[in-house]
């Protein structure tokens, strides 16, 4: 089992530049206790069988449908910028040409 002492939180606070009180100092100590505690419970479990996850929720859907909608006013984007001509939006050179 492994044990946070205070002293090893006071190491790692100097070292992170972290002023903590002595309060501070225990109730950190007794929390990095606990999630290794947790740790080491979780790896005494039998986990043959479970499948892996990223997330412990479904995750909603980041994408949209792809579907064609019917075009808005069109010249208004392009009165928004200076840099489209003749039905392009002209954009800056990224790769440059070979001399």
């Amino acid at each position: 089992m492994t044990e946070i002492k205070e002293t090893t939180v006071r190491k790692i606070a100097h070292a992170a530049r972290i002023n903590l009180s002595d309060e501070e100092f225990h109730s950190y100590s007794e929390a990095l206790q606990n999630m290794f505690n947790l740790a080491e419970q979780l790896e005494r479990e039998d986990s043959l069988g479970i499948s892996q996850m990223a997330h412990p929720f479904e995750p909603a859907s980041l994408t949209r449908d792809d579907v064609v909608h019917p075009e808005k006013d069109v010249d208004k984007f392009h009165r928004l910028t200076p840099y489209f001509s003749q039905g392009f939006y002209e954009v800056p050179a990224i790769i440059e040409e070979p001399s």
